[in-house]
């Protein structure tokens, strides 16, 4: 390597140098000779597919978290990463994003909130007291209601039962027509992330790109 450095243009390569000696420092073991080989720490890291045009389609680096304990370490690590780069992104004008591998355990916490917000929102709404009386007593819309449609209910029930034992039992045949189409989930990723999930974006992402991060069933 030392005897590269006069070929060097202010201590920089020049773009036919970058393209020349990139591949073969990404085989270099480390050496006597070269012990900045770049086979062990960046051969994974860098995805080579058509380089011959001069684009780097994808690369990787390491950085750290502080020591992480509790829920809210995890969550509040992922958030600040998150933030980081899509700050570097805007100014390099490149696409960045963060990866590892608890991400996808923790992005659902991101936003728990919001959904939170929503399902309490949707609940007083459907039960906001409008005042009703029925024997001295002030009851809600859904509150007066419910008593009288189960009471009619399990009087029609008890006039029908042929027809609520056929329908009842057609219903489960027809709802057993899905074991033909049961598969057992092998990725326990897909289980915590959504389909239109940041993470689960990431992640197919980098494991396309560049080597696979370590194994889930590590965690």
């Amino acid at each position: 390597m030392q005897g590269l450095h006069h070929d060097l243009y202010n201590d920089r390569p020049s773009t036919a140098q970058f393209r020349e000696k990139l591949p073969w420092f990404l085989t270099a073991l480390p050496s006597a000779d070269c012990s900045k080989g770049g086979h062990g720490d960046y051969t994974s890291s860098t995805e080579l597919k058509g380089f011959e045009s001069g684009i780097i389609q994808a690369s990787s680096f390491c950085t750290y978290h502080t020591l992480l304990n509790k829920l809210v370490d995890y969550v509040n690590s992922m958030r600040v990463a998150r933030e980081f780069t899509s700050r570097v992104s805007d100014s390099l004008k490149i696409e960045m994003f963060p990866y590892l591998v608890f991400y996808m355990f923790f992005e659902q916490y991101l936003d728990i909130w919001r959904t939170a917000l929503i399902n309490l929102a949707i609940a007083i709404v459907v039960l906001k007291d409008v005042p009703q009386l029925r024997n001295g007593v002030q009851l809600s819309i859904v509150q007066g209601y419910m008593p009288n449609f189960y009471r009619r209910y399990e009087t029609w029930v008890a006039r029908h039962p042929t027809i609520i034992l056929c329908s009842s039992l057609a219903i489960v045949l027809v709802l057993c027509l899905g074991l033909f189409r049961f598969k057992v989930e092998t990725q326990p990723e897909n289980l915590w992330m959504g389909l239109g999930s940041e993470a689960a974006k990431e992640k197919q992402f980098f494991d396309s790109h560049l080597a696979p991060f370590y194994q889930i069933e590590q965690i």
